[in-house]
């Protein structure tokens, strides 16, 4: 019972913030984004490529 009680206590202070839901995107640029995905593919396909017999 005390679980849940806090659960929704969190929750509700959450939406009551505005915290909930909330979408930043304003971190990283298109250009800078991409090029981060790129590296993280490439960087997958060497250790994907590395550790095959």
């Amino acid at each position: 019972m005390r679980k849940r009680m806090l659960g929704r206590l969190l929750l509700t202070s959450l939406v009551i913030t505005g915290l909930a839901g909330t979408i930043n995107d304003n971190t990283l640029t298109n250009k800078e984004r991409k090029f981060s995905m790129g590296l993280m593919k490439d960087t997958r396909d060497a250790a994907i490529d590395a550790t095959r017999f």
